[in-house]
Protein backbone atom coordinates (compact mmCIF):
# COMPACT_ATOMS: atom_id res chain seq x y z
CA UNK A 1 0.00 0.00 0.00
CA UNK A 2 1.08 3.50 -1.20
CA UNK A 3 0.66 6.27 1.38
CA UNK A 4 -0.12 9.26 -0.34
CA UNK A 5 -0.73 12.84 0.41
CA UNK A 6 -3.89 12.76 1.20
CA UNK A 7 -4.26 9.38 3.29
CA UNK A 8 -2.25 11.65 5.71
CA UNK A 9 -3.83 15.46 5.33
CA UNK A 10 -6.10 16.02 8.61
CA UNK A 11 -10.02 15.19 8.21
CA UNK A 12 -11.37 19.04 8.95
CA UNK A 13 -14.72 17.36 9.01
CA UNK A 14 -13.76 15.47 12.53
CA UNK A 15 -11.85 18.04 14.06
CA UNK A 16 -14.12 18.17 16.61
CA UNK A 17 -13.51 15.06 18.10
CA UNK A 18 -10.00 16.09 19.36
CA UNK A 19 -10.87 19.47 20.59
CA UNK A 20 -11.37 19.94 24.88
CA UNK A 21 -14.59 20.56 24.17
CA UNK A 22 -15.08 17.44 22.57
CA UNK A 23 -18.07 16.31 25.84
CA UNK A 24 -20.23 19.61 24.28
CA UNK A 25 -19.70 19.57 20.88
CA UNK A 26 -20.61 15.94 19.98
CA UNK A 27 -24.29 16.10 21.58
CA UNK A 28 -24.29 19.39 19.78
CA UNK A 29 -23.95 17.66 16.40
CA UNK A 30 -25.81 14.99 17.56
CA UNK A 31 -29.21 17.35 18.08
CA UNK A 32 -28.19 19.16 14.63
CA UNK A 33 -28.13 15.31 13.05
CA UNK A 34 -31.01 14.06 14.74
CA UNK A 35 -32.99 17.28 13.58
CA UNK A 36 -31.42 17.09 9.90
CA UNK A 37 -33.70 13.68 9.51
CA UNK A 38 -36.66 15.04 10.65
CA UNK A 39 -35.98 17.95 8.08
CA UNK A 40 -35.52 20.35 10.46
CA UNK A 41 -32.55 22.15 8.86
CA UNK A 42 -33.77 25.79 10.53
CA UNK A 43 -32.41 26.07 13.87
CA UNK A 44 -32.06 28.32 16.63
CA UNK A 45 -29.27 28.61 19.25
CA UNK A 46 -32.21 28.57 21.73
CA UNK A 47 -33.18 25.09 20.38
CA UNK A 48 -29.83 23.81 20.77
CA UNK A 49 -29.70 25.54 24.49
CA UNK A 50 -32.87 24.00 25.69
CA UNK A 51 -32.17 20.49 24.34
CA UNK A 52 -28.98 20.36 25.87
CA UNK A 53 -29.71 21.79 29.62
CA UNK A 54 -30.71 19.15 32.05
CA UNK A 55 -29.05 16.49 30.20
CA UNK A 56 -25.90 14.97 32.23
CA UNK A 57 -22.67 17.11 31.81
CA UNK A 58 -24.97 20.19 30.97
CA UNK A 59 -26.86 21.25 34.07
CA UNK A 60 -24.71 24.33 34.39
CA UNK A 61 -24.68 25.30 31.00
CA UNK A 62 -25.46 28.62 29.80
CA UNK A 63 -26.45 30.05 26.76
CA UNK A 64 -23.61 31.85 26.36
CA UNK A 65 -21.81 28.80 26.40
CA UNK A 66 -23.73 27.41 23.98
CA UNK A 67 -23.14 30.74 21.91
CA UNK A 68 -19.51 29.91 21.99
CA UNK A 69 -19.88 26.34 21.59
CA UNK A 70 -21.71 27.14 18.47
CA UNK A 71 -19.11 29.80 17.19
CA UNK A 72 -16.53 27.20 17.81
CA UNK A 73 -17.75 24.24 15.63
CA UNK A 74 -18.18 26.66 12.70
CA UNK A 75 -14.65 27.64 13.03
CA UNK A 76 -13.26 24.59 13.20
Amino acid sequence: MEVNETMSKQITETAYLTTENTKRYRPILRYFYEQYERINYMLYKEDVWNELQGKPNFENYTIEMCKNDLAGLVNL
